[in-house]
């Protein structure tokens, strides 16, 4: 004999069904949170270490033109390289030019 189908079997059913939505709806959102915080976290290293190599490049710049601008003001008051050049002390860098 076949049982009748009562109203509280399709209400149990439904719940079920609602349960296992909301799962799914919490993992789903709970994966879309981890992902994102991940993603930031990547993009915060990476500025993080772009900012290092922007600040070597802007100190590899600044002594660069820090020679140039030595070396052009040595040009400008006609300095000449120092050769042969005698020291007073063997262990100082005091020289006696001749």
């Amino acid at each position: 004999m076949r049982s009748a189908v009562t109203p509280l079997f399709w209400i149990n059913i439904l719940l079920v069904m609602l349960v296992i939505y909301l799962i799914a709806y919490y993992v789903m959102g709970a994966n879309s949170i981890a992902t994102r915080r991940y993603q930031i976290k990547a993009l915060n290293e990476e500025s993080a270490a772009l900012t290092e190599k922007n600040t070597a490049l802007a100190s590899q710049r600044f002594e660069i033109k820090n020679l140039s601008t030595l070396a052009e003001f040595a040009l400008n008051r006609n300095m000449i390289i120092a050769n042969d050049v005698t020291y007073i002390f063997e262990a100082s860098n005091v020289a006696l030019k001749k």
